[in-house]
């Protein structure tokens, strides 16, 4: 019996996907998983042109959308921020758009920079990163739990040249806030 065509030659990104639908519990993650499924060709990754932001207006706040560069030093990715919801820019202490994630290390801070870091993943792999969970980076505010997914996107369908994330912040009490 010879295999399936169709399975043969669907992306990992689309397995990566059902499986993060599977453990999604955010609203927006979950439409927005539901967005990029639909756009997400069967046998490659969707390009930046197939995301379409205005399908989701409500997690527009909520969204951030990175060029991938490539130094010619090779020393690997950078992601420079080319659009960042409301929500997320109030997260943080430094800007975001127009600069490189990897020029906001803390100096002194030994926390790995996952933001860096799991965009590369994303790169190297072609298939979204989900985590759900407690924050491993210092925000502005103190929040209790973060939902995010990195989405890779590629013009060519192969190479990864965008990555569009939605971030969910869960804040803990109001009186933790000091309200």
């Amino acid at each position: 019996m010879s295999p399936d065509p169709l399975t043969t030659l669907r992306h990992p990104n689309l397995a990566a996907i059902e499986a993060a639908q599977a453990q999604a519990k955010t609203p927006s993650v979950q439409a927005f998983l539901a967005h990029m499924k639909a756009v997400h060709p069967l046998d490659r990754l969707p390009s930046r042109v197939a995301f379409d932001p205005t399908a989701l207006p409500s997690i527009l706040p909520d969204i951030v959308l990175v060029s991938v560069e490539w130094p010619e030093d090779g020393t690997g990715p950078r992601f420079l921020v080319k659009v960042a919801g409301e929500n997320v820019r109030n997260a943080v202490t430094y800007p975001l758009m127009g600069h490189y994630i990897d020029q906001h290390a803390v100096i002194g801070d030994s926390t790995p920079p996952y933001p860096v870091l799991d965009r590369k993943q994303v790169v190297e792999t072609g298939c979204l990163m989900f985590r759900r969970g407690q924050p491993r980076i210092r925000f502005k505010l103190d929040f209790a739990d973060v939902e995010y997914c990195h989405f890779p996107l590629a013009a060519d369908g192969v190479t990864v040249d965008h990555i569009v994330t939605v971030f969910i912040y869960e804040a803990n009490s109001r009186q933790k806030f000091g309200k």
